[in-house]
């Protein structure tokens, strides 16, 4: 098995990694969850935790070489084995631990999992550097878009359009509503929205080009617009 990393949080001051597997299930190591919950010895006391209730936490881990833990530097000696476990060994582990924070890292891992879930890997609110290049891309598309746009106001205006700026303006509010962007929200927004966002600003970049090109009237040009983007 193949565990990929795609997350790093920071719990109280410890960086906890996340991974995936070829299916998307979720992982984090003993040793990071022993380091997260303030143990003395992280390994061993996740290590006591797992021999008293092994009946239920042999099921919810898994031992991988470390080699297989794409996207880190773990260290591990020669020939050990790293322990994994997903999410709901997480959850138990974090059920059985008596120390004071198990229910704190319990809720944030809790929310940490679900926002990779719903949101992709890696989220907005850390700008890391592949969110920050994906915001980098979407700027030079907006650009782009934006241009086609300029070139359509004036295509408007050559057909008497006396308010032919508003189109600005008004096909960024469709696009951002379409994808659930709040005003001014481009640069809180989570990578996967982002990514649709390049892709929709593309697209609604060519379809206007073509469509000016067929010399249709400016209105339904726009409406025209507006429906594909509706449709995506």
């Amino acid at each position: 098995m193949k565990l990929r990393l795609v997350k790093q949080g920071d719990f109280l001051g410890t960086k906890c990694d996340f991974y995936v597997n070829e299916t998307g299930d979720i992982f984090m190591s003993r040793t990071q969850i022993g380091y997260a919950l303030k143990y003395k010895n992280p390994s061993k006391g996740i290590e006591d935790i797992h021999n008293r209730h092994h009946d239920r936490l042999d099921t919810m881990s898994v031992k991988v070489d470390p080699l297989s833990l794409q996207g880190s530097n773990p260290h591990y000696r020669n020939g050990e084995r790293a322990y994994m476990y997903p999410e709901k060994g997480i959850y138990e582990i974090c059920r059985y631990s008596r120390q004071k924070v198990a229910g704190d890292f319990y809720d944030w891992v809790y929310d940490v999992i679900q926002s990779i879930k719903k949101n992709g890997y890696y989220i907005a609110s850390e700008k890391d550097e592949k969110w920050l290049g994906i915001r980098r891309e979407t700027k030079e598309v907006r650009k782009a878009e934006t241009d086609q746009i300029k070139l359509f106001v004036e295509y408007a205006r050559a057909q008497g359009s006396q308010h032919a700026d508003r189109y600005y303006v008004s096909l960024t509010k469709l696009i951002n509503r379409r994808l659930g962007i709040e005003s001014g929200g481009r640069d809180k927004a989570y990578q996967r929205t982002l990514m649709h966002l390049k892709s929709m600003e593309t697209v609604v970049g060519l379809h206007l080009a073509t469509l000016m090109a067929e010399g249709l009237p400016y209105k339904e040009i726009y409406q025209g617009v507006k429906k594909f983007i509706e449709a995506l």
